[in-house]
């Protein structure tokens, strides 16, 4: 501690603190011996596990579910909860084999309030986790020469190189994700209202392009909510079902949101610490994640040169409906459609065809070629890591063809006498981390 006493930030109070010379002069004596003076080895340590720490060693309490607008990371780190504190230890675990001299700056990514900087700190700890497990050595940020910038991993087995990695995720515009922000905000207002009797059900359609009044819809529904009668409403739900159950609609800005009363159980009711929202139906949305994943390859493709290696980005999609191979597919080699044709005698037919508007292959042909593959994770976080299994898309292109035999996970390899890709069938990550499926 004596380190911050230095003599020009402490002069003046030597000053003030000796009224003779003498004095003073032993009052320097007393700072030059504290600045002097080792520091105990366990403070040295503690400070260094305090500093490399992915958690904080606090007590825990708190068993209920994430709010709303709560950080991941926030909800990660307090949480009591048996499954998070597994996933913790998990965690931990991955990031002590991580190299010291780049966990600071992931540590500081990985705790922060801003839920893509955690996320992108998360999937490289995963990345990190996954290669070492299928047998490979890992260097990160390493120099490319003539570039200033650094891809997120080598990988090296037997000590070879073999490939470089970059980590990347993709997900929506900034407008969308801060709409989803605004309304993150009115959900958590809401579900802090009294209501003693019902749970709420809320149908969404559109998105607000302004703060809504949250704490104005709040008292509405509470005082809407006080006038229904929960016994007669759950008798009507017994035989009619949800659909006609009583609700009112809000508009704000573009969002419109449908509240439902719902009845609680006569148990149930009046009972403390129980979210009032229940159920949430959202309307039909456009599916725009084939257009995040190109975006996060063209963003990422050229970004080191021309490299000597096979060159794969790993792409987690923000997106519960990313799950889905024709997505990547279109993603990947275009727009599906179908193409109607005159047939020379009579009639016409039809043939399935691709968009050029695909990352690898556009109105030119073949496209974004120093790419070798894409990693493409389905909405991937710390809650799902056993049900997510990462997928090896290989581009049939490339001028750096990644060598199947690295990757023993799922993959779509290319078939050049059919000139297509097809899937190839592997292991599920989950066992190679020894982690119970689901």
């Amino acid at each position: 501690m004596g380190l911050f006493l230095s003599g020009r930030n402490r002069e003046p109070e030597a000053e003030n603190l000796g009224n003779t010379e003498e004095e003073s002069s032993v009052f320097r004596t007393a700072v030059l011996i504290l600045i002097l003076k080792p520091i105990p080895k366990s403070y040295i340590l503690q400070r260094e596990n305090t500093l490399t720490m992915l958690f904080d060693d606090i007590s825990r309490n708190y068993k209920g579910t994430r709010g709303y607008t709560e950080p991941l990371y926030e909800y990660l780190n307090r949480s009591a909860r048996p499954s998070m504190e597994r996933i913790r230890i998990l965690l931990k675990d991955w990031f002590s084999n991580f190299p010291s001299d780049a966990q600071n700056e992931l540590r500081t990514r990985f705790r922060a309030s801003d839920n893509i900087q955690h996320q992108s700190a998360f999937f490289e700890i995963y990345l990190h986790a996954l290669l070492s497990k299928l047998g490979f050595h890992i260097e990160i940020h390493p120099e490319i020469p003539g570039q200033p910038t650094h891809p997120e991993f080598l990988v090296l087995r037997d000590r070879k190189p073999c490939f470089y990695l970059e980590a990347t995720l993709a997900s929506g515009p900034i407008e969308e994700r801060a709409a989803d922000k605004r309304e993150n905000v009115v959900y958590e207002t809401i579900d802090k209202m009294n209501s003693s009797n019902f749970f709420i059900g809320i149908k969404v359609h559109g998105s607000p392009d302004t703060p809504p009044p949250g704490r104005k819809w709040r008292a509405f529904l509470e005082e809407w909510l006080s006038k229904l009668d929960p016994d007669a409403i759950g008798e009507k739900l017994k035989s009619d079902g949800l659909e006609d159950l009583p609700s009112t609609t809000l508009n704000h800005d573009g969002w419109n949101v449908t509240f439902q009363a719902i009845p609680k159980s006569p148990k149930a009711r009046g009972k403390q610490g129980i979210r009032p929202i229940g159920i949430r139906f959202f309307g039909f949305q456009e599916c725009k994640e084939d257009e995040w994943i190109r975006n996060a390859i063209r963003e990422k493709a050229t970004k080191y040169g021309n490299l000597d290696l096979p060159y794969i980005i790993a792409i987690n999609v923000l997106s519960i409906f990313s799950n889905d191979g024709h997505m990547v597919m279109d993603a990947l080699f275009g727009d599906e459609g179908i193409t109607f044709y005159r047939l020379p005698t009579a009639g016409s037919d039809h043939k399935l065809t691709r968009a050029s508007n695909g990352a690898f292959r556009g109105p030119h042909g073949p496209r974004n070629t120093r790419v070798s593959g894409v990693i493409i994770c389905n909405d991937l976080l710390w809650g799902n890591i056993a049900k997510i299994n990462p997928v090896l898309w290989h581009n049939p292109w490339a001028s750096f063809p990644f060598n199947q035999d690295f990757w023993v996970l799922p993959q779509y390899v290319p078939n050049s006498d059919k000139s297509r890709v097809e899937p190839k069938s592997g292991r599920k990550a989950a066992d190679l981390f020894g982690l119970p499926e689901g």
